[in-house]
């Protein structure tokens, strides 16, 4: 499972609740590159942001590739430990928990259709292959119209790619 599809997961099962990601994304994040811009991108699609700024793995080359992404827009304090037991630094980070908290806004998620040039083509591809005599032996107007409905809603339902979006309300 990608961590797209995971944090689909975790953002319907967890709807109302703050969102705490921490790990070895192995994507270092202090520079640029496609795998950075396409991580941020996806904790961007979840109101994630990430919290580490400084290099995490120190050997011949530093790189910033453990991270802690939150949707938690409070206080929150980071830094990196040195534990001698490995070649990546330790993360730390103190939430400060309000008690007169306000409330969260309702978070849904949202699947948003990839539309572009490829994306359309394969489409019209796809709805070039379809048996459309099943459409053409139904006698009258609605059950042909039906067919039709269930063709298209079919093909571009379980064939166009969707990007996972949360909204809020």
């Amino acid at each position: 499972m990608n961590i797209s599809a995971t944090l689909t997961v975790i953002a319907e099962k967890y709807q109302n609740n703050r969102i705490v990601l921490a790990g070895d994304f192995n994507i270092d994040l202090s520079g640029n590159s496609k795998e950075k811009a396409e991580l941020i991108n996806i904790g961007n699609m979840f109101a994630l942001k990430h919290l580490i700024q400084v290099a995490t793995r120190i050997g011949t080359t530093s790189t910033c590739i453990d991270n802690i992404f939150t949707d938690y827009d409070g206080n929150i304090m980071v830094n990196t430990v040195e534990t001698h037991i490995s070649d990546h630094l330790a993360q730390i980070a103190r939430i400060k928990l309000l008690t007169s908290m306000k409330p969260r806004t309702e978070k849904r998620l949202e699947l948003i259709r990839i539309i572009n040039k490829d994306r359309i083509s394969l489409f019209k591809s796809m709805l070039s292959e379809v048996q459309w005599e099943r459409v053409l032996h139904h006698s009258n107007a609605q059950d042909r119209f039906s067919a039709f409905h269930d063709i298209l809603v079919n093909t571009q339902t379980h064939k166009i790619d969707f990007l996972p979006s949360m909204t809020s309300s």
